[in-house]
């Protein structure tokens, strides 16, 4: 049993208690019936131990996740790996630590594990608006199955996180063009949310079409994610219902024209309904991209990476591993 798993579950789950409303705490209790369970189990043989882990895998909303994995890896449980697979496949991404079963797949897996795992990294690109955990799970797998042709997944990672991708480099106006889309939405948004005390604090602009517009002047394919502030703070006790939120997300559905995934809402006293979008913070996926090009260099992305420093695009923290990594290219 590894010496810190114990009180650092609790605190994830102390911690997800206020990421969501109503929040879903869990009791000390609880872990401490999961771990019972487990090392009976464990006692008892390995087949019973594969039987509890595999049986807790087929919950799509497993509240352990993060100790499962760490059991499968810390045992090497390689009878579970269909189970988590599936379980890669099905969960609730919104979830907190269920990007942790996709790393511990690509440290126990066998070297099969790469078509999985670069098809369900493609398969959620797709989706668009992946979380960043996840999206870091995603490519740090790659960098550990050694797989060395997943540059083009690595690029759609970085535009599903902050909508800017290698065009940018080769076409600067694009990010003149982004600017413009996302200062006239704040031009555009919905007076009567407005007048009801509604104001949009965050947007981001996607182009889906970024290679078009930039070479045939093409209308831009646009997709806009936004955060949102209440004209009212948090009720509590958090377990309240959310009728007064649910209908203002229903509200500024109509009026947006946006789906729900695209729209973040915030409390005008602090706080966030349902999650809190990392987009709109300094989190970012620049180390994880460095590590990737690192391993597998690539000349695109390379040019990529000095020409968003030569802008000053990264953040302070960023700028470390940037200088880093450029200052080891010249070598």
């Amino acid at each position: 049993m590894y010496k810190f798993l114990k009180p650092l579950l609790l605190l994830v789950f102390a911690l997800q208690s206020f990421a969501q409303n109503p929040p879903t705490f869990i009791p000390r209790e609880q872990y401490n019936d999961f771990e019972k369970a487990v090392n009976t189990a464990k006692t008892n043989c390995r087949k019973d131990y594969v039987a509890l882990i595999n049986k807790r895998l087929e919950n799509d909303q497993e509240p352990f996740i993060f100790g499962i994995c760490d059991y499968i890896k810390q045992d090497s449980l390689i009878e579970c790996i269909p189970n988590l697979k599936k379980y890669i496949t099905n969960c609730d991404r919104d979830q907190l630590s269920t990007d942790c079963s996709l790393y511990r797949l690509a440290q126990i897996g066998s070297p099969n594990e790469k078509d999985f795992i670069v098809d369900d990294f493609q398969s959620h690109l797709n989706q668009k608006l992946n979380t960043l955990p996840w999206l870091k799970s995603y490519i740090q797998s790659l960098i550990l199955l050694n797989y060395p042709d997943g540059h083009h997944l690595v690029d759609q990672a970085f535009f599903d996180w902050t909508g800017i991708n290698l065009d940018f480099a080769q076409y600067p106006k694009l990010f003149e063009i982004k600017k413009t889309l996302e200062t006239q939405y704040y031009f555009n948004f919905p007076q009567q949310l407005i007048q009801e005390g509604y104001k949009l604090t965050n947007v981001i602009a996607f182009m889906d079409n970024t290679t078009e517009v930039a070479k045939a002047n093409a209308n831009p394919k646009v997709r806009y994610i936004v955060e949102i502030e209440f004209p009212y703070g948090t009720s509590y006790p958090y377990g309240k219902d959310s009728t007064n939120e649910e209908a203002s997300l229903q509200k500024i559905q109509e009026l947006t024209k946006l789906p729900p995934k695209y729209i973040n809402l915030k409390y005008n006293d602090g706080g966030y309904y349902i999650h809190k979008e990392d987009r709109f913070d300094n989190s970012s996926l620049t180390v994880d991209y460095i590590d990737y090009i690192t391993k597998f260099p690539n000349a695109n992305g390379l040019h990529f990476i000095q020409f968003l420093h030569k802008r000053n695009y990264f953040t302070d923290y960023d700028k470390y591993y940037v200088e880093n990594y450029l200052e080891k290219q010249k070598e």
